[in-house]
């Protein structure tokens, strides 16, 4: 009976460590699909694109960030993973930095932890997306414009 529960256990740590590498597969192989048909799409429009850095965006839309030099000058191209829009350049001299914007959010809330931030799109403007841990340990996000860190929002989970 106890050779029974044994074969039992081995089978389901067999199926599950084989349904977690499998999601983890199909995960990685569409955020590849994803990066790929978005580097093509600026590529077309920017064929001396040296892409430097990718990211990804979750708004109100969906973009994939390209971070990458043209002629030797830096350009962000925000490009909308539904293709429905045209692709948004962002000059990053034009902006404010990553450290601008978490200086603008920690005089304004006094976070415990930055986890992260992102540039971003909301309404055809580019932003800055800051997810921090507050003074009450909860995850929040605060959202200021790219252009000249204006406040837009913030909220907490």
């Amino acid at each position: 009976m106890m050779r029974k529960w044994i074969v039992f256990l081995i089978v389901i740590i067999i199926i599950s460590v084989w349904t977690t590498i499998d999601t983890y597969r199909s995960a990685h192989t569409y955020r590849n699909q994803i990066t790929e048909k978005a580097t093509a799409t600026v590529k077309k429009q920017e064929p001396g694109l040296s892409v430097n850095e990718v990211s990804f965006y979750n708004g109100t839309k969906a973009y994939t960030i390209i971070y990458g030099t043209v002629d030797e000058q830096e350009q962000i191209f925000c490009v909308p993973s539904e293709q429905e829009d045209e692709i948004i350049v962002v000059n990053p001299k034009k902006g404010i930095t990553a450290n601008e914007a978490i200086n603008i959010l920690k005089n304004d809330r006094n976070p415990v932890e930055i986890k992260s931030i992102n540039l971003g799109i909301e309404q055809n403007v580019p932003i800055w997306e800051i997810i921090y841990v507050d003074q009450k340990n909860r995850y929040s996000y605060y959202y200021v414009t790219f252009k000249d860190g204006e406040f837009i929002k913030r909220y907490t989970l």
